[in-house]
């Protein structure tokens, strides 16, 4: 549908901002967005284990099973619910459209109070980004980047046993892939996680915008609901030692230059 809402992703390594910008784009009051959804990849998957189009028999039994896995995340039983209470709208409207992206817009949209603008997901895993692309063509990405040390000493704080040296090549590997999807300006955009939190007005204005979503009001109602928190910017260098922080930026050396962090 030409009038559908474009979906949005938030893209992201692990503790590098991600979960606050899915908590601030969720206050936006039509943007439905699912945390770390298995829906897009895993979901598919199901889905065409399933031998579509799906017989209305067929559409239940792949509801119940996709509500099933979501309700793993407390931060998706929004979306648990919405299957669960509208599944024969859902089941209606699958049988006119027999879509699978159409689908999951249908179930963001029957949550949502308010008309939807905007729905998709908050994932970690960049490599993932053209298979998003397979099935919603229109989707716009926030590639949403973070210091490397600032990324690692969160990681190997809030995971028990992460190596700091695994954290530190999963970072370079992600800021990789991330350059890579981010020429293609048009469906991505790079936000600098220290840049949003020192000026999270115009970095929110630069996003709603990207996303066709831009209004004043509601940007101010967002950051009133969500503030940002620049003390967290720094952390790092009151939890790394020297050696940690030489051995993160020899891993990491070419993606910290490429994004400006040296």
């Amino acid at each position: 549908m030409s009038n559908d809402p474009a979906p949005l992703f938030i893209v992201g390594a692990a503790r590098s901002g991600t979960s606050y910008l899915h908590r601030l784009m969720n206050r936006h009051p039509g943007i439905r967005m699912t945390y770390e959804s298995r829906l897009p990849t895993e979901g598919f998957r199901i889905y065409k284990d399933h031998n579509p189009p799906l017989s209305d028999e067929s559409i239940h039994r792949f509801l119940d099973t996709i509500a099933a896995m979501e309700k793993e995340e407390d931060q998706n039983l929004w979306l648990c619910r919405t299957i669960d209470g509208k599944r024969h709208t859902l089941s209606d409207r699958y049988q006119m459209h027999g879509s699978f992206p159409q689908l999951i817009r249908d179930i963001c949209e029957l949550s949502c109070p308010s008309p939807l603008k905007g729905f998709g997901n908050k994932m970690l895993r960049a490599e993932l980004c053209p298979d998003i692309l397979a099935l919603w063509p229109n989707a716009r990405f926030i590639l949403l980047i973070r210091d490397p040390r600032a990324v690692v000493a969160s990681q190997i704080r809030r995971f028990k046993g992460r190596r700091l040296a695994y954290a530190a090549f999963y970072c370079d590997t992600h800021a990789r892939i991330a350059r890579q999807l981010a020429r293609d300006r048009q469906r991505f955009l790079t936000v600098r996680y220290e840049e949003f939190v020192r000026n999270p007005k115009d970095q929110l204005k630069r996003i709603l915008s990207f996303a066709g979503l831009h209004d004043p009001f509601i940007e101010k109602y967002m950051l009133q609901q969500a503030p940002p928190h620049s003390a967290s910017v720094d952390k790092w260098r009151h939890h790394l030692s020297q050696a940690q922080i030489r051995q993160i930026e020899e891993i990491c050396f070419h993606s910290m230059k490429n994004s400006g962090y040296v």
